[in-house]
């Protein structure tokens, strides 16, 4: 048992090898990506780099900024899928920290939780609908108020949200997670809730599994609008964002606003808005670049540069213009 073990320990540990440095970025490297690992600049904002010679950055690793009391900003590329444990703990001027999606886990099974814990700055913090695993242990210390549980998570750790004593709500957007450790509240805030939606199954229990917690469903059907914003909860749930984004300015401002207004094809067909300006190329052939960007929370946007062949065009101009034609 002793032998399995410590061979167990040697393959977490050697599985990213060959330990290298960027910059102020120390660094290793397996067949998947690279995992940062550690940080000796002393900068207050700290941008994360994509892709380290060619390799994408995947993880942020165990303790890589642990009591960086000088960070105030993280930038996350949206390349990392996993950040390790105790990877910002005690980084007590974090204020600022985006979770891109395609991240699954806060805290891993192998390293555990404590990810966050006296980040005493740390006053929000969006979850990405992607997250699967949160580990324990996870928020003590910091200045959250309110944290939105996104439908996908699967794993919730022990003492996840213990002694985040400034912690008012916290709201879970589908059913419990599958699996839950103990004492996830307490040491909370006054008047600590719980909030979650009503007729889901697995809520019928809830009373007994958080014991001594107020808890208080809404109803997710059109026309309730919990944070008052315009955006009914069960619109924003449907389109995949947190109920608990302010949209109803940003609607208003895409309605509004002539640059970035809201049109369908057959608008901008009647109002002769829309269109690209095509260059053709010098052998002749026509190719419509363009980008698509995508959001689950309109706060994080993940680009996809695109490439179209365009047919049948006319060879005798050099400028072309594409126009939407119907609805």
């Amino acid at each position: 048992m002793q032998w399995l073990l410590a061979f167990g320990v040697w393959m977490l540990v050697s599985s990213y090898c060959f330990a290298e440095t960027l910059g102020d970025f120390s660094y290793t490297t397996n067949e998947v990506g690279a995992k940062i690992t550690g940080y000796s600049g002393t900068g207050t904002i700290v941008s994360i780099p994509s892709e380290i010679s060619g390799i994408p950055v995947k993880i942020i690793g165990v303790q890589s900024f642990i009591n960086n009391t000088n960070i105030s900003k993280v930038i996350l590329p949206n390349s990392i899928v996993k950040i390790e444990a105790q990877a910002f703990q005690g980084c007590s001027a974090l204020d600022d920290i985006n979770l891109p999606e395609g991240i699954t886990h806060i805290g891993t099974f192998e390293t555990g939780g404590a990810t966050f814990v006296y980040c005493n700055s740390l006053t929000n913090i969006i979850l990405p609908t992607t997250l699967t695993y949160l580990a324990g242990s996870m928020f003590e210390g910091t200045k959250i108020q309110k944290i939105n549980i996104r439908s996908n998570l699967d794993f919730l750790g022990p003492w996840a949200f213990y002694n985040a004593s400034y912690l008012k709500e916290v709201i879970f957007e589908g059913e419990l997670p599958a699996e839950m450790g103990g004492s996830i509240f307490g040491g909370n805030a006054p008047n600590f809730v719980v909030k979650y939606v009503s007729g889901l199954s697995s809520w019928s229990n809830a009373a007994a599994i958080f014991p001594g917690i107020d808890l208080i469903p809404f109803d997710a059907v059109e026309g309730y609008d919990s944070n008052n914003d315009g955006i009914s909860d069960k619109r924003a749930l449907d389109s995949g964002l947190s109920i608990s984004l302010n949209l109803g300015p940003l609607i208003e401002s895409l309605k509004t606003n002539p640059i970035t207004g809201l049109y369908t094809t057959n608008q901008i067909y009647n109002l002769g808005l829309g269109g690209i300006i095509l260059n053709r190329g010098t052998n002749n052939e026509l190719t419509l670049n363009y980008q698509i960007l995508e959001s689950t929370n309109l706060v994080n946007w993940t680009t996809n540069s695109l490439q179209m062949p365009i047919t049948n065009a006319p060879t005798n101009k050099m400028f072309l213009r594409v126009q939407a034609v119907g609805q």
